[in-house]
């Protein structure tokens, strides 16, 4: 809703689901083996494939 807006950009929306979607990931192997796509995320629904 805020992006319709123009309050917020699409970017710092991937940004803030990113950081959310690892924030709350508590399997560390997961973690540990998959950083390297969290470091280079283009956007949230790139990661989001990551781990389906």
């Amino acid at each position: 809703m805020s992006v319709k807006k123009g309050q917020i950009d699409v970017h710092q929306t991937d940004t803030m689901l990113c950081k959310r979607f690892w924030k709350y990931l508590y399997n560390e192997k997961l973690k540990l083996s998959a950083r390297l796509f969290y470091e280079s995320c283009k956007s949230f629904e790139e990661l989001q494939n990551t781990f389906a």
